[in-house]
Parts: C-alpha cells; sequence; structure tokens
C-alpha cells in the first residue's frame, strides 16, 4: 500500500491492499450519469453541509445590511454547493487518505492482453479487499456478462452484503427535479428585485385576484413539467419492474461482451482485442472444478454455464431484489443533494427578517410571533420539496404497476393530474391562503404547515409499504416465471441434473 509503481507498468500509481468500493458498471450507459451518480454518492452530503452554512451567513449578512437584500447576493450559495459537490473528494484529500475505489477500465489494463487475463483471473481478490460493491444500474446492467461475473463473485460470501445499488437514470431525474425548483425560487425573487410584484404580500380581494391568478400560472407550468418527468420516472420504473424477468433469463451464452459486440476489433484502429468472454467462462470452469475437487480439464464447461446460470437466477436475483427493496440509504442520499441545492431559500428567509422589512407597530411577543412566521415559511419551503419528492416516488411506482399497459405518454398524463391537485391542494395553496389572510403576528399559518409534515410521513410510511410489496411481488413474479420455465430449461441443457441435486450455496460454487 503505498508503493509507487515503476513508469512503464500497470495505468494505476498506487498498490493498495483495500478498496473502499468496487464500481460495477455497463461500459455503453452514458459516463456524465455515472459521474452524476457518484457525485451524489460521495459528496451530496458534504455539499448540502456546506450549502447550509454559506447561505445561513448570507442571510445573516443580508439580515443585518451588511449585504443588500437582493436576489444576487443568493448566487454565491449555489455556486459554493456546486463546487463541493464535484471537489469533495479533492478537498478531503488534504486532511486524510482519499477514498479508494477500483474502476475497471483504469485499474485493469485494457491494451495487455496478458495482464488483463491476469486481472481477469484475480479479480476474486480484487472484490475481498473491496468493502462496497457500488452498482450503478442501468437497465443493460444484467445484459452484460462482466457485470454478472462481478456481481456474482462479490456474493460468494454471503456474510458480505454491503452493496450499494446506485440506479443512474434515478440520479438525473432527482438532480433536474431540484434544480427546477431552484430556478423557480431565483426566478420568483428576480422578479421581486424588480418590482413586478410587491415585496410585501398584499391583503384583501386584490390579494386574493393576485394569489388565484399566480396559483393558476405556477398550476400550469407544474402540469406541463411534471408529465415530461412522469414520462422520465414511469420509463425508470418500468425497467424496475421487468428486474426479475431479465434476471430470471439470464443466460451467460447470450449475455453481451463488448469485444464480441465490435467482432473483437478495436472500432477506432481496428486493432484486435482479446475476447473477454472466453477469459471469464474459464474462470467459472475453475471455480466449478476446484468446488467438485476436480481438474478443470474433467467438468463439462455445459454444465459449468448451466451451473452458473441457476445460481444467478435464484440466489444471486433474491438477494440483489432484496438489496434493492431497501434502498433508504440512496434515498437520503438525494435528499441532500435535493436540500442542499436549495438551502439558499434560507438566506432569503433570514434577509427578509432584516429591520428595514419590520413592520413599525411590531414589538415585544408580536415581533417575535413575527420572526416566527418567517422561520416556519423556511420550514414550509423545505417540506414543500420533502413532500414533492415523496408524491412523485409514490405515483411512479405505483403507475408503473397500475398503468402498465398503457401507452407511457398517456400514462404520464393520467399521473399528472392527481399530482398537481395533491401537490397544491396540499403544499401551496393552504399555507399561501393562510399567509395572506392572517396578521403579521398571528401564527395560525404552523396549521397548514403541521398538516404538511404529517402528509410528508404518511408518504414515508407509504413508500416503504409499497417498497416491500413491490419486493413480495417480484419475488412471487421470480418463482411463477421458474415454474413456467422448468420445461424449457430441460430441453435446452439435457445433460442438467434435476434442479434439486443441482442448486448449491454460492459459497460451495465459488469457493476457491
Amino acid at each position: 500500500m503505498g508503493e509507487e509503481l515503476p513508469p512503464d507498468d500497470i495505468k494505476g500509481q498506487m498498490v493498495q491492499d483495500y478498496y473502499d468500493n468496487f464500481l460495477s458498471h455497463d461500459w455503453k450507459t452514458s459516463g456524465l450519469l455515472k459521474y452524476l451518480s457518484l457525485l451524489i454518492l460521495f459528496n451530496a452530503k458534504a455539499a448540502a453541509i456546506a450549502s447550509i452554512l454559506i447561505s445561513v451567513l448570507v442571510g445573516v449578512l443580508r439580515m443585518t445590511a451588511v449585504l443588500p437584500n437582493l436576489v444576487w447576493t443568493e448566487l454565491p450559495c449555489y455556486a459554493f454547493f456546486y463546487f463541493v459537490l464535484v471537489f469533495w473528494q479533492e478537498l478531503l484529500a488534504w486532511v486524510r487518505l482519499p477514498r479508494m475505489v477500483f474502476l475497471d477500465k483504469l485499474c485493469i489494463p485494457q491494451d495487455d492482453e496478458e495482464k488483463k487475463a491476469q486481472c481477469i483471473r484475480g479479480l476474486a481478490c480484487y472484490l475481498d479487499c473491496a468493502q462496497t460493491l457500488t452498482v450503478l444500474w442501468s437497465d443493460r446492467y444484467f445484459s452484460r456478462l462482466w457485470c454478472v461475473f462481478e456481481i456474482a463473485t462479490f456474493l460468494r460470501h454471503q456474510s458480505k452484503p454491503s452493496i450499494q445499488f446506485l440506479p443512474v437514470e434515478l440520479s438525473l431525474l432527482v438532480f433536474l427535479g431540484a434544480l427546477a425548483y431552484a430556478v423557480t425560487h431565483l426566478i420568483h425573487e428576480l422578479l421581486a428585485d424588480l418590482n413586478f410584484q410587491s415585496q410585501n404580500d398584499e391583503v384583501g380581494d386584490e390579494g386574493l385576484r393576485r394569489l388565484a391568478g399566480l396559483s393558476g400560472l405556477m398550476m400550469t407550468l407544474f402540469y406541463i413539467t411534471v408529465t415530461g418527468y412522469n414520462f422520465l420516472g414511469l420509463r425508470l420504473m418500468n425497467k424496475f419492474r421487468l428486474l426479475p424477468k431479465q434476471l430470471h433469463r439470464f443466460d451467460a451464452r447470450k449475455a453481451e461482451c463488448f469485444c464480441c459486440s465490435v467482432g473483437h476489433l478495436e472500432p477506432r484502429t481496428g486493432a484486435p482485442i482479446p475476447c473477454d468472454r472466453k477469459l471469464i467462462m474459464a474462470k467459472i470452469e475453475r471455480w466449478y472444478a476446484v468446488s467438485r475437487d476436480a481438474d478443470a480439464t474433467d467438468v463439462d464447461p455445459d454444465d459449468c454455464i448451466t451451473e452458473f446460470n441457476n445460481l444467478v437466477r435464484k440466489e444471486l436475483a433474491d438477494t440483489f431484489l432484496a438489496t434493492t427493496a431497501s434502498g433508504n440509504a440512496m434515498f437520503w442520499k438525494y435528499i441532500y443533494l435535493i436540500a442542499g441545492m436549495n438551502m439558499p431559500i434560507t438566506a432569503w428567509a433570514l434577509g427578509n427578517m432584516s429591520a428595514e422589512l419590520l413592520p413599525s407597530p411590531l414589538e415585544g411577543s408580536a415581533l417575535l410571533a413575527w420572526w416566527a412566521r418567517w422561520v416556519i415559511r423556511l420550514f414550509h419551503n423545505m417540506l414543500q420539496i420533502v413532500g414533492c419528492v415523496e408524491i412523485l416516488m409514490i405515483a411512479w411506482a405505483a403507475g408503473a404497476v397500475w398503468l402498465r399497459d398503457r401507452n407511457l405518454a398517456v400514462a404520464s398524463l393520467i399521473l399528472s393530474t392527481p399530482i398537481t391537485i395533491i401537490s397544491f391542494g396540499i403544499f401551496f395553496i393552504p399555507f399561501r391562503v393562510c399567509l395572506l389572510l392572517t396578521a403579521d403576528d398571528s401564527l395560525v399559518i404552523l396549521a397548514p404547515v403541521l398538516l404538511e409534515l404529517f402528509f410528508v410521513v404518511a408518504c414515508s410510511r407509504a413508500r416503504g409499504l409499497l417498497s416491500t410489496s413491490l419486493s413480495q411481488t417480484a419475488a412471487e413474479s421470480m418463482k411463477q416465471l421458474s415454474i413456467r420455465s422448468v420445461d424449457s430449461v430441460h430441453s435446452e441443457n439435457l445433460k442438467q441434473k434435476s434442479t434439486e441435486d443441482e442448486t448449491q450455496s454460492i459459497g460451495d460454487f465459488f469457493s476457491i
């Protein structure tokens, strides 16, 4: 560990005896999606904390009139958040050892056939040194032989369950949603600075008319945005729904390899490239021979592949589906991202608590109540963000099941109406009406906020129950698929023994 390699040696610069994360991914999925997902995984929490600190600082400076109460003063908060989100690991490396990750394209030589073969044969050792297997999942993942080989190798020790399931498309969806909310807030503040709307809420009939017009405009824009957003979300959830079928039908013989797909020729140069499939199949045969205490030449390659397929379709599938069903850890990573991107709202709230905007007649307990109203408004904005995320997650999960037979665009339109009504009916109209019709020192606005909080907790509970239900449905789907395909499996594999005799534990099969 820490030993530098000669310049002409493999591309890595240091020898490591452990890895914090082993990154498992398919090469065809967008590199930008993977990069964004890793930023969220490793840096979102730190970026959110940094955003809170800088936003509070700017808010206090605005409140004390050191900075003007204008929208441009919030821009450094956003810039600081993105800076930490991108460069946190580099900053952290100044105070402690950097996080070590294994990325096949960088850590396994791609231009040296002999060394590449050595690395593939020793892949189990790399995975044993990894504390966590991080799966950058896309719908192509389980169609790639290399990816399945990696995760199957990692799971051969069932006492090592540390797997992070990171859907790269979901990372993009969450990022775009948080960005949309942040842009909406900035536009609202910019209009206020340009005096297109009153900085202080108007009261009476004029205020209600203004609120009605604003609500109608925002609901229209929200509906259009959510429809497109639903399309992407439902498409992703449909991919989740098809996971059990994809796992059950896995066949190492038909699984894709980049080298085979390009005819074992480098697309850019035309140079020949080695076949990963042959190397992986040879490794599987060796595992099978060792588990049977036999020589590699004495085993039937078809038997090895059949055994490997059975393990992927049954034990690996059950383990992986159970892992994906309990995704609370990643859910909170997304919450950190959303909160961090929108934490500059804190600067806005604190800035509006300045003495310049203080209603002159207020003092004593009335003044404290006025300040409390701004704190409540800030909490309301945070609940609004989390609540919309919960609503969308539930709607997509339910829609992927209940509307699966409909055209995706039609299903998106169908879901947009209830999502818009619920979002505005819970998180916008009640609070705005209460804010408009109550006095500056009234805390009645706490009532709709408590309703929002109750709704968020209920949605979180419902999402957990729905995830459990979908997990059970997936498991049942696996059983049904297994029952229906018994005959076809036997016809394709005439040399295959009975299922009871074949099924082994992953630990026995992969013992090296």
